[in-house]
């Protein structure tokens, strides 16, 4: 029941079940005070869910990992990045281990509250005190969190490392990856982001891929900026001899060039194709 009233945030009802309980000598665990913490974490009250873990600790319970990082998942939906260091260091002073979660929450508060340096610090140092290795989901956020805060350099050496590690890359951040760096007019890199995720230069496929509309902005991009020769018709041919599919868009994309009737001004493209069909003087004679 306990568990039950907290998912849904309903405090009032959790507090007479917990007084019903101490009334029949039922003392609450450390599972019940970590699903109390949880509930009012869920319900954004952030600072009565670190009393309950005072509580705790003043009573001696038990309690581990996972009831720190329901309160800091918290910060991060409700946007309360002043808690953060408050229970990192009530984990430091109670020898309390992190996890790869806890990094991956840190990483997003860091990312939304615009503190990419805090982020890449505990990327850094966490692994080192909690034992561990960061997974996908770590590097995933981190990458995110780059590109959050318009940093699409450091996500090009985030997603380097992660690539380094081994670790699944994800289909949907790989593909913002690739739109942030055309932004930034970063084409070399682009480039380099759609070879290593297709294996596409002799390296082993990530088994990700990249929506056909970021490929196609990528390449119009190449031939708008006079690239298309040096690096986006050598992209799709590169493309084509993987069997990654190539829409005729695509296609088009990649050889278009800023001088193309594509890229003419309105008025032009009009009177193009005004001329291509009117009919001709010679067109309309009889013989």
């Amino acid at each position: 029941m306990v568990d039950v009233q907290a998912k849904l945030g309903n405090m009032d009802e959790v507090s007479q079940i917990v007084q019903h309980m101490a009334e029949d000598g039922c003392k609450p665990d450390t599972i019940t005070h970590s699903t109390i913490a949880k509930g009012y974490a869920v319900k954004g009250d952030l600072d009565k869910a670190m009393e309950i873990v005072r509580g705790m600790q003043e009573q001696k319970i038990p309690h581990d990992c996972i009831v720190y990082n329901t309160i800091l998942d918290g910060c991060a939906k409700h946007r309360r990045p002043d808690l953060v260091d408050t229970i990192l260091s009530s984990m430091e002073q109670h020898k309390i281990v992190p996890t790869n979660f806890t990094l991956g929450i840190l990483v997003k508060v860091y990312g939304r509250t615009q503190q990419l340096e805090k982020a890449f610090d505990a990327l850094e140092t966490m692994p080192k005190k909690g034992k561990f290795v960061p997974n996908s989901a770590v590097w995933t956020g981190m990458l995110a969190a780059c590109l959050q805060n318009n940093q699409p350099a450091r996500a090009m050496k985030v997603f380097q490392n992660m690539c380094a590690t081994g670790e699944p890359v994800d289909s949907r951040m790989c593909s913002s990856l690739v739109a942030g760096l055309v932004r930034q007019k970063m084409w070399q890199a682009a480039v380099e982001v759609v070879d290593t995720v297709y294996g596409l230069t002799g390296s082993r496929p990530l088994g990700a891929s990249i929506v056909q509309d970021t490929l196609e902005s990528l390449l119009a991009a190449l031939a708008q900026n006079g690239l298309r020769d040096e690096l986006g018709t050598s992209l799709l041919e590169r493309l084509r001899a993987a069997k990654v599919p190539v829409s005729g868009r695509l296609m088009a994309s990649a050889l278009a060039s800023k001088d193309s009737p594509r890229h003419a001004p309105a008025r032009q493209q009009k009177e193009a194709a005004w001329s291509a069909e009117k009919p001709t003087k010679n067109m309309n004679r009889r013989y």
